[in-house]
């Protein structure tokens, strides 16, 4: 997932993504449940057609993706739920 606006609701445990700008939250938003561990990271449950990705880990301290790990993308590559895979390459 890319180029989208995070908010972090610790209070509510919410995190929500959309592409508006940060002061106005669409209702077409994406609004996800979190929990947190020992170390306050954010781990989140996303699904994936009909399968669920448990405990993904969210790096917010970057501009970056939410990438899967690559043992879960594989899972999913072998159950054809993914079954395109992109390569982005260069810089901007």
């Amino acid at each position: 997932m890319r180029h989208a606006n995070w908010t972090i609701d610790q209070n509510l445990k919410k995190l929500t993504l959309n592409n508006a700008a940060v002061q106005y939250i669409p209702e077409e938003s994406i609004i996800v449940p979190f929990q947190t561990d020992i170390q306050y990271k954010i781990l989140i449950s996303i699904g994936i057609a009909t399968s669920t990705v448990k405990n993904l880990t969210v790096d917010y301290d970057s501009n970056g993706p939410i990438a899967l790990p690559e043992d879960v993308f594989s899972i999913l590559k072998e159950r054809k739920i993914i079954d395109k895979t992109y390569l982005e390459i260069g810089s901007q």
